[in-house]
């Protein structure tokens, strides 16, 4: 249980032991990320011992709901990357963990409700959060840690552009939320459209992948490349999604007893596609990270270089 572990020492082992960049060469800012994730945890865990122990004798204790969770670990892919693009830019190594702790509190609040509503029983290898503590806790967890993120986010250094990076945060979780309901609309109405297929995914998995570098741009007034930012990132998020998909097809073809068809795959074939679906979500896959490559590179330096090692990764996937 997650209450007689060190859960800063378990998510600090998670961090090092998945780090995804670690074999990617030329990282100029590698080892000062690595050291500031260290931060990134720091700060989360002092968010989860600033939660108020009630005094209701049937309240459940959701600091160890959130132990729990956190103790597991994670490649911290979207801390990474704010990490990695916010110091490029030239933040403040505080900043740049204020920005990348908001960023990782709202993918953990998404993967709590993700695991609760499509009933997947492990996280990481480990029991999710509903299986230990019941769906209730879950859903509170996760709106515990999602109200942390907003909190984590005022500590940015500049207060005057608190206003507009709050304001871009709710948007794109407001983006993810609608593409998750719509990802859980599939299951009584399947998918047999590529181009419907791709619009939930960049709801769905997208908005959050573009969040740590439309903040960290933002952060550092350089307004005017987020359009093309979020333009490479959509590429991103589709090579990412398909990977995923091509790694989970065969669960993915039932899933808890019911069909799931948000899989590229399971598209592909409900299209009526007659030829191989595996090979052909392949080849579009590595259309869609060719395109990140030739977008990336014309962003500020450093802040493509992000994108381009997290490519480099799917790209050795497939």
């Amino acid at each position: 249980m997650a209450g007689s572990r060190d859960p800063a020492k378990n998510v600090l082992c998670g961090v090092m032991s998945l780090n995804p960049f670690q074999s990617v060469p030329n990282i100029s800012t590698s080892s000062a990320v690595d050291e500031l994730l260290h931060d990134v945890v720091s700060r989360i865990n002092k968010l989860v011992k600033s939660v108020s122990p009630t005094d209701l004798p049937i309240a459940p204790d959701l600091q160890q709901a959130l132990n729990h969770h956190l103790a597991s670990g994670g490649q911290y892919i979207r801390a990474r990357l704010a990490l990695q693009a916010a110091l490029a830019l030239g933040l403040s190594r505080e900043d740049a963990v204020t920005l990348a702790t908001s960023v990782e509190l709202v993918h953990n609040a998404s993967l709590i409700h993700d695991d609760l509503q499509d009933r997947d029983r492990l996280r990481r290898n480990q029991s999710s959060v509903w299986v230990v503590f019941g769906d209730n806790v879950a859903i509170c967890a996760g709106d515990l840690i999602l109200s942390m993120a907003y909190r984590a986010l005022i500590e940015f250094g500049k207060s005057h552009l608190v206003p507009h990076l709050m304001d871009v945060m709710h948007a794109k979780i407001a983006q993810a939320i609608s593409g998750q309901c719509a990802d859980l609309q599939t299951r009584q109405h399947p998918i047999n459209s590529l181009e419907i297929y791709e619009k939930v995914v960049l709801a769905k998995s997208g908005a959050l992948l573009s969040l740590p570098i439309e903040l960290a741009l933002i952060a550092a007034e350089k307004n005017h490349a987020i359009a093309l930012a979020n333009k490479a990132v959509h590429f991103l998020a589709l090579g990412y999604q398909i990977i995923d998909d091509l790694d989970d097809i065969q669960n993915d073809a039932v899933k808890n007893g019911m069909p799931a068809s948000l899989n590229i795959c399971l598209v592909l074939q409900a299209a009526g596609y007659a030829g191989d679906c595996y090979a052909a979500a392949r080849d579009i896959c590595s259309q869609h990270l060719a395109r990140v490559e030739a977008l990336a590179r014309q962003l500020p330096r450093g802040v493509g270089d992000c994108i381009l090692d997290l490519k480099q990764r799917l790209a050795e996937r497939i």
